[in-house]
């Protein structure tokens, strides 16, 4: 694929981040077109053996996938090699570098999302949950007790796979935006809290907390 390289290498790291997420997820699609197979995420645990798809096949990551813009992960994928819907992933992300700047948008789950429906839902599988996903992202300590195989297997009877959703893309990071004329600084602290800390000439005045269970409604 030479003609992505220039693309490729025009990825950047994102203020904060110690990885190139940008590349970490567009080589995927590369990878996947050419070879075919199964990607899944380092953090994610096999609990039983995977069916004989005969189409390309993704997972939800919410329980309300209609309400989300980032409903299909690219943290899980399978496909045939040469497939046609890859083939159109990859065409995509030239301009998709060029219309939009979040990761979530440019290579991430939005970006997925977006093609996956245009290609066409019934054209391809899309397991809701727990079947890849046994619970939402944000309600990991909520939702599950289980940190091993055979745990998990037990936990979730229903499932193919466990995502402990580490994130580790995800290091703590800070953004500042000129929202008013205080300025807002919004902290990203771990991967699933955000620390929203209001500044008044310098001085900070108010901070307020983001908890998991309001965290994915407040960032979208």
């Amino acid at each position: 694929y030479p003609q992505y390289l220039a693309m490729y290498d025009s990825y950047e790291i994102f203020d904060g981040m110690t990885v190139n997420i940008e590349r970490i997820d567009a080589i995927r699609y590369f990878y996947l077109h050419y070879f075919g197979g199964i990607y899944m995420d380092i953090d994610i645990m096999c609990l039983r053996r995977f069916p004989k798809w005969q189409k390309p096949t993704f997972g939800y990551l919410y329980k309300d996938y209609d309400g989300h813009k980032s409903a299909i992960a690219n943290g899980f994928m399978a496909t045939p090699a040469n497939h046609s819907l890859f083939l159109k992933i990859i065409e995509q992300l030239p301009i998709a570098a060029v219309a939009h700047e979040n990761v979530m948008d440019t290579t991430g789950p939005a970006f997925l999302t977006r093609l996956i429906q245009q290609f066409g839902l019934s054209k391809v599988n899309v397991l809701e949950m727990p079947k890849i996903f046994p619970f939402q992202w944000n309600l990991k300590k909520k939702e599950t007790k289980c940190s091993t195989v055979h745990e998990c297997r037990n936990e979730f009877p229903l499932s193919y796979t466990m995502d402990n959703y580490l994130q580790s893309w995800i290091p703590n990071w800070r953004l500042n935006f000129p929202l008013n004329s205080m300025g807002g600084q919004f902290e990203c602290v771990g991967g699933s809290l955000l620390q929203i800390t209001w500044m008044l000439d310098k001085q900070s005045f108010a901070t307020f907390n983001i908890e998991e269970d309001n965290y994915v409604n407040f960032v979208e």
